[in-house]
């Protein structure tokens, strides 16, 4: 009778979890059911590198990012709570994270559940050319031209970034964006104690990379102008990629490099391939991440908020994007987290659905 009333427990937990978040879990399975559908017509293999580095590198950086949470709380915790006892201060405080069933639960559900989305996603980015070849690129670069009184904006913003350090920075920034993203999602699925809070950043999150990064991203198909040449579009940004390769002769940049195997895997069907220009998922997510630092501390958000303007900045002296690319997903990441807010206050975990083992009877 015991171990009967232990399984309805653990089920009542599990139940209860994917009823909490069943508007992630409907927008992540959407996504993952088109890419599967895409598959099946398409018959092009939904496994591939690209998608099992990914897993096998989340899957790794899971326990570095709950030491990393450990970590932030204790500094908090002796920074701005300064508690008698930090350790007894620190446990308690995790409680209130993670350590219960239901939250616990709340928290895998989540991750798995943005882990399954970031395989979709690659998926679904491999397929753009596929689907729609690249052809968008020559009027984003007018209108970029358009936008900036006829001076390409790499142009505009190279008397300041374009020296070693400023380089630098903006490189690294972009090396520093995938843990970050990730360490942000990993914060949403745990820290339960306010759960709409959390929630709204993991809906939009979802929203961002499948309405961003592969529906849009399939519709206005483009390489950006790190590949202009190479995809026959012209020489407009030669002078830009030369200039940045003179840089790499001085110090290494990890973006040329990173540019470099994806051409290669794309010409070769390689392991890491998958070009994709606007919108830039790098400067829409990094706003969505100021959007959830704000929701916490004014100066998290703030923080981020710089963050997210070095992300745009080197998005364009890197060659990555054009600068419309990042207005527009500026654009994207604000309506989206307005709309992820109102759905969450209708479809989140406030419903008239019991939440608690105790009520599943």
């Amino acid at each position: 009778m015991s171990m009967q009333t232990d399984i309805l427990r653990e089920r009542s937990f599990v139940e209860a979890a994917i009823w909490r978040n069943r508007l992630l879990l409907t927008i992540v399975g959407i996504q993952l059911l088109t890419a599967v559908s895409l598959s099946i017509f398409t018959g092009t293999p939904f496994w591939f590198g690209a998608a099992i580095i990914l897993l096998s590198l989340l899957k790794q950086l899971l326990l570095i990012m709950a030491l990393l949470l450990v970590v932030w709380r204790f500094l908090f915790g002796l920074l701005y709570v300064r508690p008698e006892k930090p350790i007894r201060w620190l446990l308690s405080d995790l409680r209130s994270f993670v350590l219960t069933p239901d939250k616990m639960t709340d928290g895998l559900i989540s991750f798995v559940a943005i882990a399954v989305m970031a395989t979709s996603f690659v998926y679904l980015k491999y397929m753009i050319p596929l689907l729609n070849p690249f052809s968008w690129d020559p009027q984003f670069a007018s209108l970029d031209l358009w936008l900036h009184g006829g001076v390409e904006p790499w142009r505009l913003l190279w008397p300041t970034t374009g020296n070693l350090i400023v380089t630098k920075i903006l490189d690294f920034a972009y090396v520093v964006w995938f843990f970050l993203i990730y360490f942000c999602a990993f914060f949403a699925a745990f820290d339960r104690r306010q759960s709409s809070q959390g929630l709204v950043f993991l809906v939009a999150f979802a929203l961002t990379w499948f309405v961003g990064g592969n529906v849009l991203a399939t519709l206005f198909s483009s390489v950006g102008p790190v590949y202009f040449e190479a995809f026959g579009f012209g020489e407009d940004f030669a002078f830009q990629m030369k200039a940045l390769r003179e840089l790499g002769t001085h110090t290494q940049i990890w973006a040329l490099n990173a540019q470099q195997m994806l051409l290669e895997g794309h010409t070769t069907n390689g392991e890491l391939r998958g070009i994709s220009a606007m919108p830039s998922m790098h400067v829409a997510t990094s706003v969505t991440m100021a959007l959830f630092g704000f929701t916490y501390r004014r100066w998290l958000g703030w923080s981020l908020t710089v963050f997210a303007v070095l992300i745009l900045l080197g998005s364009v002296h890197l060659g990555w994007h054009y600068a419309v690319d990042g207005y527009a997903s500026i654009a994207i990441a604000l309506i989206i987290w307005w709309a992820s807010k109102g759905l969450v206050a209708r479809f989140g975990p406030h419903s008239d659905r019991p939440e608690t083992p105790s009520q599943f009877g």
